[in-house]
This record gives structure tokens, C-alpha cells and sequence, in this order.
């Protein structure tokens, strides 16, 4: 073989190894902006439309998690889908291609709206975490080293309906609760109780149980078998004639439901509606609570000999640095 044919050789591998080097980086542009990989070979449309694709059916996991409405079925499908999806664009974007300036720009841009800006589910079913134990067991605040509960919350539905008897709500409020549930959410302070009391009722709680207009709740109604308190030696603020709460026309008369350890409407009065901010619609985390959101008397009960026992030993504490 003559010394020009090896050259032609050298230089044919030469390109064909530069040529497999420009294909990884669109597998990479794909893996930060799925697609990116297909507009930097040219290929604009391919790209855009695996882009939508995998942006919709993400929103739609979202949407259906976040509405609790999705069969367990239906959501292991489309996260399948989401994955192969993903797969196959990572796959295909193996060519050759350039970013020029544009490109880069438009990538940049696409880059920090997908990861720095909220998606538009979480405009309407954003996630707060639970900090505190007023609501316990039904959404439990941190115990020790385990994490409180993070859950979501559905503000879409009531901009087409009324809060309902028994849903878990979650309010913005202009005063500083000393016991309330405070939800950290872009720093702002927000609070979440059980709704009892419907707009223009007059609420009674007497023997453990909420009675609306005299007659007694129970968990048909979308109320628990709480052992509710009155607790009317507590300074109130709320509206009452006697012992009976009364409901403003556009209020709600919300409660805990670890009622020992919770300042709610017992002492502030109704909840104006403009102040709700949509209802919790489920926990997503820890994974072993995930779900809708439940009350279970057993837990209650545990909860509440923990609590009391909490709080035995830090009298015990006080006392003793008292003594000292």
C-alpha cells in the first residue's frame, strides 16, 4: 500500500471518529431540553413535537396525581410512557449536528423555564409541608427524625365550587396563630383545618361532638369521630350567644383535628371565604403515607397518649431547671 492511500485511510477515520464525537452532544442537549438534540441537527419539527409530547403527558401525571383521579392503573401507563418516551428521544438524538448562538440561546431560555419557574400544575395544585402537629393524625407534622407530611393542594377547585363540609382546606390569614399549622410555601404563612361549619349556621360543640343548627355531625356529614372541646374558659374573639358559634354569611367554621392542640375557629371565629386557598387533595410524601389524606382513630389515640407524654416530660424538664 502506497504512503497516499494509508493518508486517505487516516483522514477517512479521521472524520468518522470526529463524526460519532458530534453525535453525544445532542443526546446530552436531549437529557437537560427532551428534543434539543433534533434542532441542533436541524431538525426542528421532530424536535418540538417530542418536546410537547413529553411536557404533556408529564402535565397530565401531574394533573391526575394532583386531583386524586387517576386509576393506579392509568398513571403506571402514562409514567411508562413518559419513560420510553424519554428513552427513545435520548436514542434518536444521537446525530451529528452545531449549536449556533441562537440555538444556545433558545436552549438557555427553554432550560430555566422547564427547572427554575413553576409548571402550571403547580400554580393550581402546588405542594406545602406540614410542620406541625394540629391536624394530626389525619396530616402529621415532624416526630423525632421522621419527616412531617408534604401534600397538595388543589386551588382549581374551588374557583368552581364551594368548599364542602369535611374537606381539609388550606387558608391564608393576617394574624399569627401561637398553635395554628402553618404551611411553608414561598415563605408566605399558610394554615389548614377541617371545615364543620357551612356559611350562616350556628355551630355548638358540646359532648365531643360539633352539632350545626342543633343537629349532630358525624362522619356521614364529612366530620370524624373527633372528641372535640369547647374550651370556653380560652379568650375568643369569635362571634357566640352563650356557647353556640355563630357563622357569618360568607364564612366557614373550621376546626383541628387534634382539637387539644389547635387554634381554630374556637378562638378566632369563622374563616372569611376569600381567604381559602384551595383544598388538600393528597399526601405525596413519606412514601409510606402517600394518598388521600385520612382520619384513623387509632392513630389518633397513639397520637395523643405521644403527645401527652411530650408534654409530661418537658413540665418535668421545666421543673426541674425551676428547681435549680
Amino acid at each position: 500500500m502506497d504512503h497516499s492511500s494509508e493518508d486517505i485511510i487516516r483522514e477517512d477515520e479521521k472524520v468518522a471518529g470526529d463524526t460519532k464525537h458530534e453525535r453525544w452532544p445532542g443526546v446530552m442537549l436531549s437529557l437537560f431540553v427532551p428534543g434539543f438534540g433534533f434542532l441542533r441537527a436541524g431538525q426542528t419539527r421532530r424536535g418540538i413535537e417530542w418536546f410537547v409530547g413529553i411536557y404533556l403527558i408529564s402535565l397530565t401525571i401531574d394533573f391526575l396525581k394532583a386531583y386524586d383521579i387517576g386509576h393506579a392503573l392509568l398513571l403506571g401507563a402514562l409514567m411508562l410512557a413518559r419513560f420510553v418516551a424519554f428513552i427513545t428521544v435520548l436514542y434518536r438524538s444521537y446525530l451529528p449536528g452545531r449549536m449556533t448562538g441562537r440555538l444556545w440561546v433558545l436552549f438557555t431560555i427553554v432550560f430555566l423555564m422547564l427547572y427554575m419557574t413553576p409548571l402550571p400544575v403547580e400554580f393550581i395544585a402546588p405542594a406545602f409541608r406540614v410542620p406541625t402537629g394540629s391536624m394530626a393524625p389525619t396530616l402529621r407534622g415532624p416526630q423525632g427524625d421522621t419527616p412531617g407530611d408534604r401534600i397538595v393542594v388543589n386551588r382549581f377547585i374551588y374557583w368552581v365550587s364551594k368548599p364542602k363540609r369535611g374537606d381539609l382546606i388550606v387558608f391564608r390569614e393576617d394574624f399569627k396563630l401561637d398553635r395554628g399549622l402553618p404551611l411553608w410555601h414561598e415563605h408566605d404563612a399558610y394554615y389548614v383545618k377541617r371545615v364543620v361549619g357551612l356559611p350562616g349556621e350556628r355551630i355548638e360543640i358540646r359532648d365531643g361532638s360539633v352539632f350545626a343548627d342543633g343537629r349532630r355531625l358525624t362522619i356521614e356529614d364529612g366530620i370524624p369521630p373527633i372528641d372535640y372541646v369547647d374550651m370556653p374558659d380560652r379568650p375568643t374573639t369569635a362571634r357566640k350567644e352563650g356557647r353556640v358559634f355563630i357563622v357569618g354569611r360568607n364564612e366557614y367554621f373550621v376546626l383541628g383535628d387534634n382539637p387539644h392542640h389547635s387554634q381554630d375557629s374556637r378562638f378566632w371565629g369563622g374563616l372569611s371565604e376569600k381567604k381559602v386557598y384551595g383544598k388538600v387533595t393528597r399526601i405525596y410524601h413519606p412514601f409510606s403515607r402517600m394518598g388521600e389524606p385520612r382520619y384513623d382513630p387509632e392513630a389518633a389515640e397513639e397520637y395523643r397518649l405521644r403527645a401527652e407524654e411530650v408534654l409530661r416530660l418537658r413540665s418535668e424538664q421545666e421543673n426541674d431547671e425551676g428547681a435549680k
